[in-house]
């Protein structure tokens, strides 16, 4: 008989995993509340700090309720690493289309290739953000219960 338990990937033995998600975005009581979103606005939603650890980003995803929608102009999100000792903030993730996203299925979103091991990890004082642009008149319907979430592996 099998045995069926969890074990690492190769090349994470060793390595914990945790997930950094934000609250539900959009609704009458989550952040944001009704209207989270402004046209023609950037909105950054904090997924929030490692308490001190060292992390590094290895994926990262997005799900909603209410999927956003916008007529006459786009809803798109960018995941960012703020780098404290820099006080900079490197863009981790291509654009995100959030008017494409499905209910209540996840979107998994790549990080970039191009990004070194460094600006990949987060140290003490970092934070990841969620950056969503409308670059419209006006949005037509706002999200609700839209979540993001970052895999993230403990190295320290």
């Amino acid at each position: 008989m099998p045995l069926n338990f969890f074990a690492p990937k190769p090349g994470r033995f060793g390595t914990q995993t945790v997930q950094a998600r934000t609250g539900q975005i959009g609704g009458a009581n989550f952040l944001g509340g009704a209207s989270p979103l402004t046209a023609n606005t950037t909105t950054i939603f904090r997924i929030g700090g490692t308490a001190g650890r060292k992390c590094r980003v290895s994926r990262f995803g997005a799900t909603t309720v209410t999927v956003p929608a916008d007529a006459d102009g786009a809803i798109t999100a960018t995941l960012r690493k703020y780098d404290a000792s820099a006080d900079t903030a490197v863009t981790l993730t291509g654009n995100i289309n959030l008017e494409a996203l499905v209910t209540r299925e996840e979107t998994s979103v790549a990080v970039l290739g191009t990004l070194t091991d460094a600006q990949l990890t987060l140290d003490s004082g970092d934070a990841l953000e969620i950056h969503v642009v409308s670059d419209s008149a006006a949005i037509d319907t706002q999200p609700a219960g839209l979540v993001f979430v970052a895999e993230l592996l403990v190295l320290e």
